[in-house]
Parts: structure tokens; sequence; C-alpha cells
């Protein structure tokens, strides 16, 4: 499959779908300790690899459920981070977003305004009703990520993560249509 696809453009960014070309970037993101800190243990290069194949297979599912997008700098390829979309209930049009972003890049808003176009995306294009995030308690960062989206606490799930050998507790929080993402794709 080539680097055609879907695109998602803001100010400073190109999001656009994740692709075998992309494995150095996810390889630094998933083989660095720090930015996995509170996500998975780090990742072996075959379980980077097995990753980025399931994000490429994703891309034609039908009906498409997963969206992988690289995070890029307009006139650049090299990725920064990734920002994942995907369906957990049909019926519900409840939608989960996700990041990383390479330790290089952590503080320079990426991650938000990517968010903020995917939102955008999820309840334009999409038609989402909920779009939900998650993060390990202790990832005050991440969080201040999803406060900036304005999406709303909606609760501490107690010890549903497992850890490097230890639970550990989990947030949750949400934006509903018309609450947030506001825009068509």
């Amino acid at each position: 499959m080539g680097r055609e696809g879907l695109e998602l453009v803001t100010e400073r960014l190109v999001l656009r779908e994740m692709g075998e070309w992309d494995y150095e970037a996810v390889r630094e993101i998933d083989g660095d300790a720090e930015t996995q800190r509170y996500e998975h243990e780090v990742y072996s290069e075959v379980e980077t690899r097995a990753r980025l194949e399931r994000f490429v297979r994703e891309r034609v599912e039908e009906p498409r459920e997963h969206y992988h997008f690289a995070i890029t700098l307009r006139g650049e390829e090299r990725m920064r981070g990734w920002i994942v979309l995907g369906l957990n209930q049909r019926e519900t049009r409840e939608y989960e977003i996700g990041w990383a972003v390479r330790r290089a890049d952590w503080g320079k808003g990426y991650a938000s305004e990517a968010a903020r176009r995917v939102l955008e995306f999820a309840f334009g294009r999409l038609r989402a009703h909920r779009v939900v995030a998650f993060c390990h308690a202790g990832n005050a960062a991440s969080a201040r990520v999803m406060v900036k989206l304005g999406m709303q606490h909606e609760g501490t799930l107690r010890e549903t993560r497992w850890l490097r050998g230890q639970w550990w507790d989990e947030l949750v929080y949400a934006v509903v249509e018309g609450n947030g993402g506001r825009g068509n794709s």
C-alpha cells in the first residue's frame, strides 16, 4: 500500500495515515522507556513491526473502525508521533482516541493540536456521539491534553492497568457531540 490515504491538516501539522515507511519513527517511540513509562513495557522490534502491520491492515477494513495517523510537521515527512481513533461501540457511536509523541517533541503542543483535529473528524465525518480517552493516573501530561480538548473527567477506574508488576489506576475522560470537536472533515 502506498502513501495515499486520508490526510487531516492543521495550522502546523499534517496527520497522514501510517505506513510501513514509518517503522523507524514508530520504533523510536516504542523502544523508548520514558515514552512508554505509563503505557507499556518497551516493545521489541518484532512487536513494533507487528503493530505497524496491523495498523496498515486496518486501513482497508470494511466497515472501517480504526484510524492511525502519523503526526508530521507541514512540509516534512518524519513522524513526530501518532494519534489513533477507534470505534468502541457502533450502536452508541462511541470512539476512543489516544496519542504518543516522541520525547524530543514533548511540550510543543503537537498532541493537543492533532487530537483537536481528529475530534473534528470524529464528530464531523464519522458522526461520533462520544469520544473517550484513558490514561494512567500518574500521566499528568496526558490528562492536561484531555482537559485542553474540552474533555470531562468522568472518573477513575481502580487498578485496571497492569504495568511493571503492579496494578495502576486509570483516568477516564470524554467529550460528547455538541460539546467539542466542532467542524466538518
